[in-house]
């Protein structure tokens, strides 16, 4: 009787110590990472929204060029004004102002150049939803 208790308590304490084992040497579960770095991810999408923007852009002034709104030299201003420093740029509102300031432009035509953008932008929200 007492070499069964004696095995008995043997196998109890090898069974706990093969399970403390076991248990501390599984791997932690590993956290997987993201694709991409939530900074790289909203510079990418900076750059699309540029991008975009460019394009926008480059379309309505040529649509106003060829209605002879604005000259192909003043599409180039606003271009050149619309394209710098995108990331700290309040709005084409702002941007174009300088060139009315400057007289590359004329308030009309910033208008007229603004309200087309807004539609043009209107447009592409529309085929998004």
């Amino acid at each position: 009787m007492k070499n069964v208790k004696i095995t008995s308590i043997f196998i109890i304490v090898s069974i706990s110590i093969m399970i403390f084992t076991a248990c501390s040497s599984m791997k932690s579960p590993t956290i997987k990472k993201p694709l991409m770095a939530p900074q790289k991810e909203i510079n990418n999408t900076v750059k699309a929204i540029s991008t975009a923007m460019k394009t926008i852009y480059t379309d309505t002034l040529k649509g106003l060029v060829t209605a002879k709104t604005i000259t192909q030299a003043q599409s180039d201003k606003v271009m050149e004004e619309v394209t710098k420093n995108v990331s700290k740029a309040k709005g084409s509102i702002n941007r174009l102002s300088k060139l009315v300031k400057n007289n590359v432009i004329t308030q009309g035509q910033a208008d007229k150049i603004n309200q087309n953008i807004e539609k043009a932008m209107k447009s592409i929200k529309s085929q998004l939803k």
